[in-house]
């Protein structure tokens, strides 16, 4: 059996879903969505942020003194020679 699919028969099902449940959700509902959505947006954008910091300092720190090792071995090697 093929699915009959049509645009009509989405846009009907999916605008009698709608209209259904928009007497059941409330505006303090919808108040306290976007207030926990603000939230979330401000936490996960400063955890990203931190996180971006923290990383990007560990690896300058870590690059930083391979160099400078490398220079020593350099250094040493340079003077068996």
């Amino acid at each position: 059996m093929m699915p009959f699919r049509s645009f009509s028969t989405i846009m009907g099902t999916c605008g009698g879903t709608v209209l259904a449940t928009l007497p059941i959700i409330g505006s303090d509902d919808l108040i306290r969505t976007g207030i926990l959505a603000l939230v979330g947006a401000v936490v996960s954008f400063s955890v990203s942020f931190s996180l971006k910091i923290v990383v990007k300092n560990f690896f300058s720190a870590r690059f930083k003194s391979d160099l400078s090792f490398q220079k020593k071995k350099e250094k040493e090697d340079e003077k068996k020679f």
